[in-house]
């Protein structure tokens, strides 16, 4: 039962943070663009930046992936238990 709950807390919080689509780290193809730190992307995985409550902002060009890296990080900190709001800056 514990489990079945954890699992429907995840779905409803991720319906009420408004992604555009179901974005999945593990999904992203960094060979695509070779210029993101996968290190440093899977660093902000772990959440520690929210726990610290850092901001992080991701700049760069249309096309290069920021939308789906940033739908992707709060896929996972939904996951570690976090509320989150996904906005674009043209939302």
């Amino acid at each position: 039962e514990l489990a079945v709950r954890a699992s429907r807390q995840v779905e409803r919080r991720t319906r009420a943070a408004l992604f555009r689509e179901c974005k999945n780290l593990d999904d992203f193809d960094f060979a695509f663009n070779s210029s993101i730190p996968r290190r440093q992307i899977y660093d902000l995985a772990t959440c520690q930046f929210i726990r610290r409550k850092e901001d992080v902002l991701f700049l760069g060009p249309p096309g290069v992936g920021k939308s789906y890296l940033v739908q992707a990080l709060g896929r996972q900190a939904i996951k570690s238990g976090f509320i989150v709001l996904y906005r674009s800056i043209f939302d």
